[in-house]
This record gives structure tokens, sequence and C-alpha cells, in this order.
């Protein structure tokens, strides 16, 4: 039994190994990033947001530009649970006699009910099918919640939230593919002329990071973003690879 054992825990390492060594690339990155509890955890959370930046409005309460001047300044509505039951306190004004503004406070003792899935303002999902479904909606369409308070022109702060990953999502994935385009491009084309072209693009590469740092030191007081680094990389690797590939594998003169 021992050795039929053996024998069997041999064959599926041989076999797990054979797996190993016709692999594609992407299997394998793949097989050992799943393994990484917190790659994913933070891809499932990327994906999430990505989720969010398709359909902001499904995760609004109410319109983000909608306005109210008389309802400025309104505190967090926590959202709460009777069971399955979710609401929020109600938010009462009161005019202050001296400033003549209205102060606002939330009263548990008045709730406003909430429905999950429920029935909201209209938008078009995706810019392609109107709808009015949103994840949490007060079962009175025409109550307004603040589940994060509101500003001073009375807009939701929630919902421009929601909508504002568009803006903050967008321009990180644009500014990571623009690097990798322009570093594989430009790496790719000095790595294969060479000679002045080559010293041309390294120099200019090199001139714009330096520009592009000073320049970010003098706003902001602080280093180049990542993403400038990150260009600089793909252009270096992809020279490198472009001119190993040319010169072909090293020979060796016994």
């Amino acid at each position: 039994m021992a050795q039929q054992a053996g024998a069997e825990a041999s064959a599926e390492g041989a076999a797990a190994e054979e797996r190993v060594a016709v692999a594609a690339n992407w299997r394998l990155v793949w097989w050992r990033f799943r393994r990484h509890w917190l790659a994913m955890g933070s891809a499932g959370l990327l994906i999430f947001l990505y989720i969010i930046v398709l359909v902001p409005d499904f995760f609004a309460t109410q319109n983000p530009e909608q306005t109210d001047a008389r309802q400025a300044f309104i505190p967090v509505q926590t959202v709460h649970f009777d069971g399955l039951s979710p609401w929020v306190p109600a938010a009462v004004g009161k005019r202050n006699p001296v400033t003549l503004r209205m102060e606002w406070v939330t009263d548990p003792n008045k709730k406003l009910p909430l429905r999950l899935f429920g029935r909201g303002y209209e938008y078009k999902a995706l810019g392609l099918f109107k709808t009015n479904l949103h994840l949490i909606a007060p079962e009175d369409p025409t109550q307004r919640i603040f589940l994060l308070g509101s500003d001073r022109l009375g807009r939701d702060q929630w919902s421009r939230i929601m909508h504002g990953t568009q803006t903050s999502m967008t321009v990180g994935l644009v500014a990571v593919a623009l690097s990798v385009i322009l570093g594989v491009v430009l790496g790719g084309i000095s790595g294969y002329v060479g000679g002045r072209t080559d010293q041309m693009i390294q120099r200019l590469i090199e001139l714009e990071h330096l520009r592009f740092g000073r320049l970010c030191a003098g706003l902001h007081g602080r280093k180049p973003d990542a993403e400038v680094g990150y260009s600089i990389l793909i252009f270096r690797l992809t020279d490198a690879e472009v001119r190993a590939l040319l010169d072909g594998p090293p020979t060796y003169v016994p």
C-alpha cells in the first residue's frame, strides 16, 4: 500500500511538473497571482470600482447636479437596519436667529425607510438604455437622502463621489496606458534604428523627465508621478530587448 501511494504521488508530481513545463506565460502568472490573497482582494476591489465607473448612477441616490441652497450642509444620514429593512434618520432644520442660516441635525426618532434596488431618478445605463433602478433609494421618490451629507449648494456628496470615480479611475488608467505605449514605441525605434536617432530619443526622454520633475517640484513640492518613471523604465527595457534580438545570441570563441 505504501509503495502504491508513493507511486501515485510520484505520478501526480510528474504530471504537475509537465503542466508547468508546457503552460503559457499568462497561465503561469495567473497561477502565481491567485495564490496571493492580497492581490486577489485588490483585484476584486479594482473590478468593483470600475463597475461604479461604468454605472455611477446606479450607486447614486440622486442627481449629483441637483441643487437646493436651503438644504446646504445637511449632516451625514447614516444607514440603519430594522431586521432587513434599511432606514436613515430624517434631517430636521432650524433657522439660526442670529445668522439666519438653516442649521440641520438628524433626528433618529423620525425614520425615512429605504429600499434596496429601489426606483429613483431616471438615467441612461452605459449610455444605452433608460432606467431608474438604484442600489438604494428612499421609498418616497420625492424624498432626498444624504448618505455623506450635502455641500454648500445642497448637492449630495455621496452621488457626487460616485460620479467622481469616472474621472479618478480613468485618469490613472489612461496615464498607465500612454506610458506603456510611448515606452514601447520609442524604445523599439531607438533600439532598432540606433545611431543618432537612438541618442536623440534618449536625450529627449531624459530632458522631458527632468523638466516635468522640476514642474512638479515647483507646483506641488513633490517628485514626479510614478507614471513618468514607469514610461522611462518601459522605454529602457524595450530598447535593450530590441538590441538583444538584433544582435542575436552571444557567440563564444573557444
